[in-house]
Parts: C-alpha cells; structure tokens; sequence
C-alpha cells in the first residue's frame, strides 16, 4: 500500500503523464529492464552497482534515488523462561 502511495506522489510531482507498475519478479529485475532501456523507471531490493548505473547513465538521462518506503521490524527472545517474543516496529514513509 505504501508503494503506490509513493507512487502517487511522484506522479503529482513529475507533473507530467508518468505510469507506475510493480511486479515481483525478483531481486534486481526492475534495475537490468532500466539499464537495458526496456522502462523508464527501476527499483530493487538492493542499490544499483556503481557500473550499472554508470551503463544506464552513458545511454540515457539517470538519477538515482535512494528511498526506503515501508517498515522495518525486529524481533527477539527474552529467554527461554519467558517464552514471548518481543517485537519492536519502526516504520519510516517518505510519504508523510
């Protein structure tokens, strides 16, 4: 939900016709179909290699965003007597 939240908002900020998909078809497919011209936007679970952004650079136009949309959990044992689990949640949105 959050992703096409963000979506939305670079849209309205674009202020030009821009189309959003997502699809899940692994780790840094998003990044090769942008370096390879295939789309005109790109993300993965990783950042694109210092060389893969310099290929996509030398053929088109690039800039780099470093988002980090949706939250970060973490979860630990108080001991083996307690038997619960503690969880703690951060949740950063670019959104707002």
């Amino acid at each position: 939900m959050l992703l096409w939240r963000m979506f939305a908002d670079l849209s309205t900020r674009a202020g030009l016709a821009v189309r959003f998909t997502y699809r899940a078809v692994g780790l840094s497919a998003g990044q090769q179909e942008f370096a390879a011209g295939v789309s005109d936007w790109g993300c993965g679970d990783i950042p694109m290699s210092a060389s893969g952004f310099k290929a996509a650079a030398a053929a088109a136009r690039v800039r780099n965003m470093d988002l980090v949309p949706g939250g970060l959990e973490v979860e630990a044992s108080p001991g083996p007597l307690h038997g619960m689990f503690a969880r703690l949640k951060a949740v950063r949105s670019i959104c707002g």
